[in-house]
């Protein structure tokens, strides 16, 4: 005799939540496989890819060095990636972070990458303003946050770091309309728990890397040690 959920299961089957397949998984084996790593070579600041393994730094990072101290992005913003971000963001498909979260887990634990996270005892997701918050339900970068934080036993911080601006989507703006509308975006309301803290910043995309600065600048200010970045995926 069929049980509810076979039932269920028979006629609502499973279905990778980006290709749509019918598979158990949340994103399939065939997605994962189809993801656009960024391999080296890339700048050792801010992970963009290079052309070329003779120069460590890109041309940016050697005439404004960044506030962070290493910026790493996994995929590029584009095909199964890039698909499985919008729904996560925008579709409402909250159970991709599992996924996904786990795809920055196996980085940040794997071989040639273990070194540069030696040191870091806070995870920090970039914050949504309360107005985006409220219209989403949800910051995809804090569920990305909460599974590297319970993968890796690093605490997880959601509450010292808030954007108290509401900021416009960068990706609508230029170069000069996005520096502006990330002046003053975030900031620091509990420099106690931030101080002499290494820190992960966590995020989902990473474009021009005006967010991540911004948020960057404010934590040492309030006293944070270092802060690297993690992003999901980098968008040119």
């Amino acid at each position: 005799m069929f049980s509810l959920k076979a039932l269920l299961d028979l006629i609502f089957p499973l279905r990778c939540s980006v290709c749509r397949k019918i598979d158990p998984a949340i994103l399939c084996k065939t997605c994962l496989n189809q993801i656009l790593y960024i391999n080296f070579p890339y700048c050792q600041r801010c992970g963009i890819p290079l052309d070329s393994s003779r120069y460590d730094l890109c041309y940016s990072c050697k005439t404004i060095s960044p506030f962070f101290n290493i910026s790493r992005s996994i995929g590029v913003y584009e095909g199964v990636l890039k698909k499985a971000l919008q729904a996560f963001k925008f579709k409402g498909k909250k159970e991709l972070g599992e996924p996904l979260g786990k795809i920055m887990v196996n980085y940040l634990v794997s071989a040639p990458f273990k070194l540069d996270w030696c040191g870091i005892n806070l995870v920090l997701p970039v914050p949504l303003h309360e107005k985006r918050l409220q219209n989403r339900g949800y910051n995809q970068a804090e569920l990305l946050g909460e599974i590297i934080s319970a993968s890796l036993g690093i605490p997880l911080d959601t509450q010292s770091l808030i954007r108290s601006k509401n900021t416009k989507p960068q990706f609508s703006l230029n170069k000069i309309e996005r520096q502006k509308n990330m002046q003053d975006a975030f900031q620091v309301c509990d420099p106690g728990s931030i101080k002499n803290k290494q820190i992960l910043l966590i995020d989902d995309i990473y474009t021009t890397g005006l967010t991540v600065c911004e948020c960057t600048k404010v934590l040492l200010q309030a006293g944070a040690l270092r802060v690297n970045i993690l992003t999901l995926s980098r968008a040119e």
